[in-house]
């Protein structure tokens, strides 16, 4: 079991914290396993930082955002230098502010590790910044101003990872219909010389990733999706023509007599000739 190890949200002000640290990489942060019931964000605006997060290690660099579930198992895995943002809260902080909107907090299960661009991390920047001098300044209803700019953040979040999902989906759809293309394809050029290479050239996609794909969406790999193209034509040329294998071979696509003999019987259980004695006697 974790040892639960509290003491870094003990100054927590009205369940919330925001604070700019900085480490010089000399001094050596010993938190042990822990976890907590505070929800807890750091934005990293220097450096590197190390974490393990419920048996999952992730490096944080500079302008990206780690998120800390309430009860995640988490620790540090390193001392280097770095400037970073972290942000704390418990559940009962925005308690009247968050009833219409709890799904604001799935965020924190959902995402551990966030990349932002350039403009992503310009605003997130200017937000806490802003939200920083609140705090420190701890001005007439400050802490209002807290959970308001707190929602504002999770609000964003929450959106930015719907877009996210949207472009995965669309992403996904695009290569599908793709993948799609390319059997087309290879359906209607089967007999000239082809090779995943030359097809991931013509439909800009790498090899490695289109042999994959090939793989989800057709349930063959390109080399014995095309060989059962050509073997379904051979197998009807065998049937219904009078040519002879040699030339058979050569008009579904095989340069090598023996070559298409030996993928013919791997998936027909048969010779060319055996399975034309069988089929027109």
């Amino acid at each position: 079991m974790a040892f639960q190890y509290n003491l870094e949200f003990s100054f927590l002000v009205n369940d919330f914290l925001i604070q700019r640290v900085q480490k010089d990489g000399l001094s050596i942060d010993n938190y042990p396993l822990h976890n907590h019931e505070t929800y807890e964000m750091y934005y990293l605006l220097s450096g590197t930082r190390g974490y393990v997060i419920e048996d999952q290690s992730y490096t944080l660099r500079k302008g990206e955002l780690v998120l800390i579930d309430r009860n995640d198992q988490h620790k540090l895995l390193d001392d280097s230098f770095r400037d970073g943002i972290i942000l704390a809260f418990n559940r009962k902080f925005l308690d009247g502010y968050i009833e219409s909107i709890p799904q604001v907090l799935n965020i924190f299960s959902e995402i551990k590790l966030l990349q932002l661009t350039a403009a992503e991390q310009s605003f997130f920047e200017t937000l806490l910044t802003k939200m920083l001098r609140e705090y420190k300044k701890r001005e007439y209803g400050y802490m209002d101003y807290m959970r308001v700019s707190l929602l504002e953040l999770l609000l964003w979040l929450q959106r930015r990872m719907h877009e996210e999902r949207r472009n995965r989906s669309i992403h996904n759809v695009s290569l599908h219909h793709t993948v799609e293309e390319i059997a087309q394809f290879v359906t209607l050029h089967y007999s000239t010389p082809m090779t995943l290479t030359m097809l991931a050239e013509m439909f800009y996609i790498s090899p490695f990733h289109l042999s994959r794909l090939f793989k989800n969406v057709t349930g063959f790999n390109f080399v014995k999706y095309l060989n059962h193209v050509r073997m379904t034509e051979a197998q009807k040329l065998l049937r219904d023509s009078h040519l002879s294998v040699t030339d058979i071979a050569r008009q579904v696509g095989f340069e090598s007599l023996t070559h298409f003999g030996r993928v013919f019987k791997e998936l027909a259980d048969c010779t060319p000739s055996q399975y034309r004695a069988h089929h027109q006697g």
